[in-house]
């Protein structure tokens, strides 16, 4: 069975404050931070989706844990190409 991407991800890149450069399927690249996540369900990834921020907002907001939804991204897991650090 192939290693699960999203178990990798959350291992290695999942810390609070931990700028992260993710790039996507549609070519899109982002750099911020991965703030939450969502379980999948039995027979799905380990984690199916991601809550971010883009590195610009975490730094004026700083470690809150009331992060307003207008400036969070959901990404699914099944979008995500790469994860790497930004610095």
């Amino acid at each position: 069975m192939d290693e699960d991407f999203s178990k990798k991800i959350f291992e290695t890149w999942f810390e609070p404050g931990k700028v992260v450069r993710i790039s996507l399927k549609n070519g899109f690249i982002l750099d911020g931070v991965l703030i939450a996540f969502y379980h999948g369900e039995d027979n799905e990834p380990y984690i199916v989706k991601w809550d971010f921020i883009y590195e610009e907002d975490f730094k004026k907001l700083g470690q809150s844990l009331e992060i307003p939804d207008s400036v969070k991204l959901t990404i699914n897991q099944e979008d995500i190409v790469s994860v790497d650090s930004k610095y």
